[in-house]
């Protein structure tokens, strides 16, 4: 982990930047990032505290949509995830949409985790395909009206509890991203505060205690899948003992051929500031 390639931060903001004169980090912090705060924290703490970058991007106003860049997450160790043809063909289908319709899709893949091991197998699905025909969505994908399904639940259920006699059972929360922000090619606080949520103890009951309550499956683990619309498919997952997120960047087809993932460079901030500049003055 300590051997990560970082981006550098071409430039550094003093750390009283945008602080009150009476407000120490932490609250400062609290009231750039809002409910995303913990989010925040987890991402410092899994990135060796290489959280100056994510303030500088909360900083330009995109809120959920604060970028967050794979290169300072680290790999989960000895992880990979392999798509079943039926799981790597409906991600084919999803980016045609995602490209030509512009809207982002939700979805969920289900499989296992082999035995010991963090190479996952994802061979099943369900989806809501109707959800994605509306232009309305084009930056936001809600995955409720798949588990919100009654039916769909019960068989999403039983897949858990079936693959939990093949391994460590996973359900993956998946949508797409297509190319209508400057960021669509990076995960985000958003994104990421779902995955967070989906395992909160709090109250009411969230989706992960229900499901590993119903399917009688308390090993069963939640991870996030995002198709980009250049090609890439992106998993992550959080580790809520140690509260660190990690990305799966290897990824494969059932015969071993490999599939995009993280391929491209996240932006620095510096550069946005740049290329808005660039468009406020061209247009």
């Amino acid at each position: 982990m300590n051997n990560l390639n970082r981006p550098g931060n071409s430039y550094q903001l003093p750390n009283n930047y945008f602080y009150g004169l009476n407000e120490d980090r932490e609250t400062s912090d609290r009231r750039l990032f809002g409910e995303y705060y913990d989010v925040f924290k987890d991402v410092a703490r899994s990135s060796e505290h290489n959280d100056e970058i994510i303030r500088d991007y909360a900083r330009l106003g995109w809120k959920e949509q604060t970028p967050i860049p794979h290169e300072i997450i680290p790999d989960l160790p000895n992880g990979s995830v392999r798509l079943s043809n039926i799981t790597h063909e409906l991600t084919n289908v999803f980016l045609r949409h995602t490209r030509t319709e512009e809207t982002e899709v939700p979805f969920v893949l289900l499989g296992y985790a082999e035995k010991g091991t963090n190479h996952i197998v994802l061979d099943d699905f369900e989806e809501d395909y109707d959800k994605c025909r509306s232009k309305l969505d084009r930056t936001s994908a809600n995955n409720d009206s798949i588990f919100k399904n009654e039916e769909k639940m019960d068989r999403m259920l039983e897949i858990v509890e079936a693959n939990s006699r093949r391994g460590d059972p996973i359900v993956c929360l998946g949508h797409t991203h297509p190319a209508v922000t400057y960021f669509y090619d990076t995960t985000d606080l958003g994104d990421l505060y779902q995955l967070m949520e989906v395992d909160n103890d709090g109250e009411p009951l969230r989706l992960g205690g229900y499901m590993r309550q119903q399917s009688g499956c308390p090993n069963l683990q939640f991870i996030q899948g995002t198709i980009i619309a250049n090609g890439d498919v992106n998993f992550m997952f959080y580790d809520k003992n140690y509260q660190e997120f990690f990305k799966i960047p290897s990824v494969r087809g059932t015969y071993g051929q490999r599939i995009p993932s993280y391929s491209l460079r996240t932006p620095q901030p510096h550069e946005v500031h740049r290329a808005a500049a660039y468009r406020h003055n061209h247009l």
